[in-house]
C-alpha cells in the first residue's frame, strides 16, 4: 500500500521553495539580461498552479489522516508531473541565481540568454499537460473522499471510543511511552492507605516532559476509582495566573456531584470556603493539581486546604509543576516529590516512530534513511512534546534533503536552555503549516494564543468567528462536489491538521473522528504567542489579572487579546490605527468604549466585548467599515446605534443571551450578514420589518426569545426569503408557521425548532433534502403526517418534548441515521415494530429513550437489527419493566445506561462475558441531574445546540435537556 499524497506533498513543497527563490532572485537580476522580464512573467503565471497544487496536497493529505490509498496510474501520472516541473523550476533556480552573483561582463550575455530560452520553452510544454493533470487531480480526490467515507463507515465503533469519556479522560494509550516505571510509582503513592495520615505528592519537570500525561493517566487508573468510589475524586487545572474564585467554584461543584450535598443559596466567597472546609474534614478525597506555578501555600488556603491536620487522615494532593520550589511551598516533602526524566534513546525513537511514521503503523519506511531519522530524533532532547511535534511535522516527508534539512534547522538540546531551544522544535512544525498546507492555517494557529491558557476551545464558536473575521477561511477553488467553499467546513479541515501535528489537544470528537473541542499545551501557546507578537505585532494578554495597561506595549498593534482580565479602561491616546483585532470579553469592569477611538480604528475587522458591563455603544460604531465579525454576548445593552447598519462588510453579529429590545431600523441593509444569534434575547419584542433581505444569511438563531412576536409587531413567516439558510434554531411562541416558510429554504442542513401551540408540522419541511441533523420540541404535536423517509441524508434526529404524540412515525428507513433520541415524550407506549426489522437503522450507532413515562415494553428485536448499534441509553422510564434479552444479541453494542428505572436483568453473566459496559444508577429524577451534572461541568461554557456539534458527544445526545 502507498500513500499518493506523500510524493507530491514533498514535491510540492520545493516547488514552493523554488518559485519564492525564483521571484526573489529575478528582481536582483533582471538588469542581466531581457529574457529574464519574460522569465518572471512566467513564473509568476505559474503561482495560481501552485495554489492548485498546494490544495490538492492538503485535501489528499486530509484523506491520508483517516484512511490509506493504493497507489494507481493517475496518482503516478500526477506525482511524474510535478517532478518534472519541479526540476525545471529548479534548473530556472540555478540559472537566475548565477545571474544574481555574477557581474556584468563575467557571463556570456548570448549563452544565458540561451538558457533561459530554453527553460521558458520546456515549462510551456510542460503546462500543456495541466488540463489532464488537473481531471485527473479531480478524480483522485473524489476517489480519496469515497474511500474516506467508507473508511468512516468501517471504522465506526473506532471514533466511538475518541468520545470524551464519562470517567475519566481520553487517553490513547498506545501512544503513551516511557512513562511505566513513574505510572507505576505515582499510581502507588495514591494508593497506599498504609501511611495512616494525610500526605502530599508532587511531581516537577520541563514543559512538555508528561507531568499532565501523567497525572491524568493516574486519575484514570481503575484501581484509584476503585479506591476512592465512595469517596472524592477531584481535578483542578490551576495554570500560570489562576483564577482563585474559579478554582474555588469548581472544586465546589464537584463536590456537590459525588456527594449530593446542596450549596448555599447565592454564598459568598468566605462561605464557600467554609463549606469546604467542612466537606473536607469529613471525606477521603485524592485532589489532582495540575500545572501549579506559584502560590502553592496561597492555592491551599484559597482551597480550604492550609490546616491539613484535620482533613481526612487517608486523604492525597497530587500535585504537578515546573517549579520544585512550588511544590515545597505546598508542604510537599522532597522525599515526596517525583522528578520527570527526559526518555531514553530507545524510548525516544519509538515515540518518534509512532509519529512520524504513522502512515506505516510505526514503521521506518523503506525509502528513508534510518540514521537520518534518528539524528533527528536525537536532537528532540528526550522531551516528549518535542518529540511528538517533530515527528507529526515529519509524517508523510519521504525526501532525504527534507530530513536533511530539519537536522541542519534543529540545534543540539542543553538542559540549561531547553526552553529556547524546544521552541525551535516546535517551530520546525508551525513552519511546515505554511510550506505543506496553507499560509493562513499559520494564522489560523497563532490567534489561538488569544485564548486563556488550559481553556478548553469551543471551535464552532469563538475561534470560526474570529477566522472568518480575519478572511483565513476565504473561499477554496476546489471543486464543489467536495463542499469545501463553506467557511465552517474549512475551519474543521484546519482544525483537524492541527490536531494530526500535535499543535492541539482535541478533548472532544465527534462520531467522524474530528475534532470538536481542544485545548493548546502552555509550551505550544508559549510558542504562539511569541510568534504572533514578534512577527504579526500581537499583543497576547488573556488572563494575567490586568488591571491596567501601558499604553508603550500596545499602542500600533495588530491584533490585542485582553480577554478574562480586570481592565476598565483602554489607554485613550494609545495608537489604534492599526488593530485588526480587539477582544476584551469577560473584563467585567469594562463599561464604556470611547467613541472618539472608534473612529480611529479604521482597520478593525474583530470586535468582541462580550460579558462585559458595557450598557451602549458609541454611534461612532457605523465608522468600523471593515468590521467582520462583532461579538455583544451576555451583554447588558438594550439598543444598538442606528449606524450600525452603516457596516458594508459585517459577517458576523453574535447577541446572545443579551439585554437588547430592539434591533435599528435599516437593520435589513446589513446584506453581507451571513451569521445572526438572538438566542436567549429574552427581551427582544420583534425581528426586523424586512430581514427577508439579508439574503446572504446562513445562519439565524432566535430561541428562547420569549417576548418575540407578543405584540404581533413583526412574524417568523417573514423568513421564508432567507433561502441560502443552513442554521436554524427557532422558537416560534405561539405564531403558525404557514407552508411556503420553511419549504422555500432547501438548503438547510440543521434546523432546532421549538413549535407551541402546534398540532402539526408545515408538511413543506419535506423539501429540504440536505437536511442532516433535525431536533424537534413540540408540546401541543398530535401526529406528524409526512414521510420522514424523505430525509435521506438525516443523521442525527432528535424528538423532545412532544407531549401529546401517541405514535412515532416510522423512522427506520432513515438510512443514513446516527444518533436518534426520544425524549419527554410522555405519552408514547410503544416503539413502531419496524425499529425491530432487519433492515431497521443499518447506521444506528446511539439510541437514547429518556422520560418516555407510559413507554411498556421494547419491540423484539433480531440479532441482524440496527448492526451498527454501540450505545443503547434508557433513562427515567418507569414504566418499562423489561430488556429483551435479544438486544445483549446485537454484534457491536458496547454499552448499555440504565439511569432512574427498575429495569430488571435477568442476564448479567452474559453481558460481562459479551464485554458489554453496563451503567445501572437507580434514582430519581432530581437526583439523576445531579448525577449528569458532573459531566457536563466540563462543558460549562458550551450554551445552546450549535452546528449539532453536540450531537457529537454521546452524553449531550441523551442529557442536554436536563440543565435547561
Amino acid at each position: 500500500m502507498g500513500d499518493p499524497g506523500f510524493l507530491p506533498g514533498f514535491i510540492g513543497v520545493g516547488i514552493d521553495i523554488a518559485i519564492r527563490q525564483i521571484l526573489h532572485h529575478v528582481n536582483i537580476a533582471l538588469r542581466c539580461n531581457k529574457e529574464l522580464a519574460s522569465l518572471k512573467d512566467l513564473v509568476i503565471s505559474i503561482q495560481p498552479i501552485l495554489t492548485q497544487i498546494q490544495q490538492y496536497r492538503l485535501e489528499l493529505n486530509l484523506k491520508k489522516r483517516i484512511s490509506t490509498f493504493q497507489r494507481n496510474n493517475k496518482t503516478a501520472a500526477i506525482s511524474g508531473w510535478l517532478r518534472k516541473l519541479d526540476g525545471a523550476l529548479q534548473q530556472t533556480s540555478d540559472v537566475v541565481h548565477q545571474c544574481t552573483l555574477s557581474r556584468r561582463g563575467f557571463i556570456s550575455r548570448y549563452q544565458t540568454s540561451r538558457k533561459i530560452t530554453r527553460l521558458i520553452s520546456d515549462i510551456h510544454k510542460h503546462l500543456q499537460l495541466l488540463p489532464l493533470i488537473q481531471l485527473a487531480q479531480t478524480e483522485e480526490l473524489l476517489l480519496a473522499q469515497c474511500m474516506q467515507r467508507q473508511s468512516l463507515q468501517d471504522s465506526s465503533s473506532a471514533t466511538i471510543s475518541s468520545q470524551v469519556p464519562t470517567t475519566g479522560f481520553f487517553i490513547d494509550e498506545s501512544l503513551v511511552v516511557g512513562q511505566e516505571e513513574a505510572y507505576g510509582k505515582l499510581e502507588k503513592s495514591v494508593m497506599d492507605t498504609e501511611k495512616g495520615c494525610f500526605f502530599r505528592i508532587g511531581v516537577v519537570g520541563k514543559g512538555g516532559s508528561g507531568k499532565t500525561l501523567l497525572l491524568k493517566r493516574v486519575f484514570n487508573s481503575q484501581r484509584v476509582r476503585n479506591l476512592f468510589a465512595d469517596h472524592l475524586l477531584l481535578w483542578l487545572t490551576v495554570s500560570r495566573t489562576p483564577s482563585f474564585t474559579t478554582l474555588r467554584n469548581q472544586l465546589c461543584s464537584q463536590i456537590t456531584m459525588h456527594t449530593k450535598a446542596d450549596l448555599p443559596v447565592t454564598p459568598s466567597q468566605d462561605e464557600l470556603q467554609i463549606w469546604l472546609n467542612d466537606r473536607l474534614k469529613s471525606k477521603r478525597f485524592a485532589l489532582f493539581l495540575d500545572d501549579v506555578w506559584e502560590e502553592g501555600a496561597k492555592l491551599l488556603e484559597e482551597l480550604a486546604l492550609l490546616q491539613l491536620k484535620e482533613l481526612h487522615s487517608m486523604s492525597k494532593i497530587i500535585v504537578s509543576s515546573r517549579n520544585r520550589r512550588a511544590l515545597l511551598e505546598m508542604g510537599v516533602g522532597e522525599s515526596s516529590i517525583m522528578a520527570m526524566k527526559d526518555l531514553t534513546e530507545d524510548k525516544s525513537w519509538q515515540l518518534f516512530a509512532n509519529h512520524a511514521f504513522l502512515y506505516n503503523n510505526g514503521c521506518l519506511p523503506a525509502n528513508i534513511d534510518e540514521k537520518m531519522a534518528k539524528l533527528l530524533c536525537a536532537r528532540c532532547g528526550g522531551l516528549p512534546l518535542a518529540i511528538k511535534v517533530v515527528g507529526r511535522a515529519m509524517a508523510g516527508i519521504v525526501h532525504s534533503n527534507e530530513w536533511e534539512s530539519a537536522v541542519r534547522r534543529l540545534p543540539n538540546v542543553h538542559s540549561q536552555d531547553y526552553q529556547s531551544s524546544h521552541y525551535d522544535h516546535l517551530r520546525l512544525s508551525y513552519d511546515a503549516l505554511g510550506t505543506c498546507f496553507d499560509v493562513n492555517l499559520q494564522l489560523c494557529f497563532l490567534y489561538l494564543g488569544a485564548f486563556l491558557e488550559d481553556q478548553i476551545v469551543l471551535y464552532t464558536r469563538e475561534v470560526v468567528h474570529f477566522w472568518i473575521g480575519e478572511g483565513l477561511l476565504a473561499r477554496k477553488k476546489l471543486p464543489d462536489q467536495l463542499g469545501y467553499d463553506d467557511p465552517f467546513e474549512i475551519v474543521k479541515i484546519y482544525v483537524n491538521i492541527l490536531a494530526d501535528r500535535c499543535l492541539i489537544e482535541p478533548t472532544m470528537r465527534d462520531a467522524d473522528g474530528r475534532v470538536v473541542c481542544f485545548r493548546m499545551h502552555d509550551v505550544v501557546r508559549d510558542l504562539a504567542i511569541q510568534i504572533a507578537e514578534v512577527e504579526e505585532n500581537c499583543y497576547f494578554r488573556a488572563g494575567r489579572g490586568l488591571t491596567a495597561l501601558i499604553e508603550n506595549e500596545c499602542s500600533g498593534r495588530t491584533r490585542i487579546s485582553l480577554t478574562d482580565n480586570k481592565l476598565s479602561s483602554l489607554p485613550r491616546s494609545m495608537r489604534v490605527q492599526e488593530i485588526r483585532s480587539l477582544l476584551m470579553a469577560r473584563n467585567t469592569n469594562f463599561r464604556e468604549f470611547p467613541g472618539k477611538m472608534i473612529r480611529r480604528m479604521t482597520s478593525l475587522k474583530i470586535l468582541d466585548l462580550s460579558d462585559t458591563s458595557i450598557q451602549s455603544l458609541p454611534e461612532s460604531v457605523g465608522c468600523l467599515k471593515q468590521l467582520v465579525c462583532l461579538r455583544l454576548v451576555a451583554l447588558p445593552i438594550k439598543k444598538l446605534p442606528t449606524s450600525l447598519t452603516n457596516l458594508p462588510c459585517l459577517e458576523i453579529l453574535d447577541l446572545d443571551r443579551s439585554s437588547i429590545t430592539e434591533l435599528p431600523a435599516g437593520f435589513h441593509k446589513l446584506t453581507s450578514l451571513r451569521y445572526l444569534n438572538l438566542g436567549s434575547c429574552e427581551f427582544l419584542q420583534s425581528l426586523p420589518h424586512k430581514i427577508s433581505a439579508l439574503t446572504s444569511l446562513q445562519y439565524l438563531n432566535i430561541h428562547r426569545c420569549s417576548s418575540l412576536c407578543t405584540k404581533g409587531v413583526a412574524s417568523i413567516n417573514n423568513l421564508r426569503s432567507l433561502t441560502k439558510l443552513k442554521i436554524l434554531i427557532m422558537q416560534n411562541n405561539g405564531e403558525t408557521i404557514h407552508e411556503g416558510t420553511l419549504g422555500n429554504m432547501t438548503e438547510m442542513e440543521s434546523m432546532e425548532l421549538t413549535l407551541t401551540r402546534m398540532a402539526s408540522l408545515p408538511g413543506d419541511m419535506i423539501n429540504m433534502s440536505k437536511l442532516t441533523e433535525l431536533r424537534l420540541q413540540c408540546p401541543h404535536l398530535v401526529k406528524m403526517d409526512f414521510k420522514f423517509c424523505e430525509f435521506q441524508n438525516l443523521s442525527h434526529l432528535a424528538l423532545v418534548g412532544c407531549e401529546m404524540l401517541e405514535e412515532l412515525p416510522d423512522l427506520h428507513e432513515l438510512k443514513n441515521l446516527k444518533q436518534l433520541e426520544i425524549s419527554k415524550c410522555f405519552n408514547i407506549r410503544k416503539l413502531p415494530k419496524g425499529f425491530a426489522e432487519i433492515e431497521a437503522f443499518p447506521k444506528l450507532e446511539i439510541f437514547s429513550l429518556a422520560w418516555l413515562d407510559k413507554l411498556e415494553e421494547l419491540p423484539l428485536v433480531k440479532a441482524e437489527t440496527m448492526p451498527s448499534l454501540q450505545i443503547l441509553s434508557i433513562v427515567e422510564c418507569k414504566a418499562l419493566k423489561t430488556l429483551p434479552e435479544n438486544y445483549l444479541k446485537l454484534k457491536n453494542l458496547r454499552k448499555i445506561r440504565i439511569y432512574g428505572c427498575l429495569i430488571i436483568f435477568q442476564n448479567l453473566e452474559k453481558i460481562k462475558r459479551e464485554n458489554i459496559q453496563l451503567e445501572v444508577v437507580t434514582m430519581s429524577t432530581t437526583d439523576t441531574k445531579e448525577f449528569i451534572k458532573k459531566y457536563l461541568q466540563v462543558y460549562e461554557k458550551i450554551e445552546g445546540w450549535l452546528y449539532g456539534e453536540y450531537w457529537s458527544n454521546e452524553l449531550f445526545v441523551l442529557l442536554r435537556n436536563l440543565i435547561h
